[in-house]
């Protein structure tokens, strides 16, 4: 089984990659979704956000992401508690994702902060999502309903997309059409099931 990591700044395009992948055969572990499951069914982690965090995070389905991210966005300390009481959970969800996995040669990371954590410790090689920085502004700024400030702040809040392009071994350029796109993650899908299956 080769174990392809998946990465990139907020707005690239890297669930659009990861899709695709998917499309293709490739089984796709989600840190994202795993994440909003955490929220929604973690009682203990919930506990734990809840003392740190307040109450003005919870809501009907669990925990209330937005009001979340408006803390931890305007206070790196406490971007930082966050992930120190998140990431752990998911990596453990990640390698039970992993053991899990069965008669799957390529599986697929879809990690935002893949090279900040232990994760990339799990990975065989490693995949960055890019496009033009102006390009990733819009998006933030459209898909997340934010304004310029507020997405300056979430790709700030990130390594800079520079140094992870630093790191990898593969780059899938996603500024142009969404056909380009996919053609480049057929000839990685090919080429990343052939080592597999060697």
């Amino acid at each position: 089984m080769l174990v392809v990591g998946l990465t990139s700044s907020i707005g690239c395009g890297k669930s659009t990659v990861a899709g695709f992948f998917r499309e293709l055969g490739a089984k796709v572990i989600d840190a994202d979704a795993i994440v909003s499951r955490l929220y929604r069914e973690d009682i203990a982690l919930k506990k734990r956000l809840l003392a740190h965090f307040g109450s003005g995070i919870l809501c009907k389905g669990g925990i209330d992401r937005k009001a979340l991210a408006a803390i931890v966005f305007n206070d790196r300390s406490q971007l930082e508690a966050l992930n120190a009481l998140v990431h752990p959970v998911v990596l453990a969800e990640i390698k039970a994702g992993l053991a899990s996995t069965c008669g799957k040669p390529l599986v697929v990371l879809d990690v935002p902060l893949l090279v900040e954590s232990t994760v990339v410790r799990l990975i065989d090689c490693l995949v960055v999502v890019k496009c033009s920085p102006s390009q990733q502004l819009e998006r933030v700024m459209h898909h997340l309903n934010l304004s310029r400030e507020e997405a300056l702040k979430r790709i700030s809040a990130q390594l800079p997309l520079r140094e992870k392009l630093k790191l990898a071994d593969y780059l899938i350029d996603n500024s142009g059409s969404l056909k380009d796109t996919r053609k480049q993650v057929e000839f990685l899908f090919n080429r990343f099931l052939g080592e597999a299956q060697a």
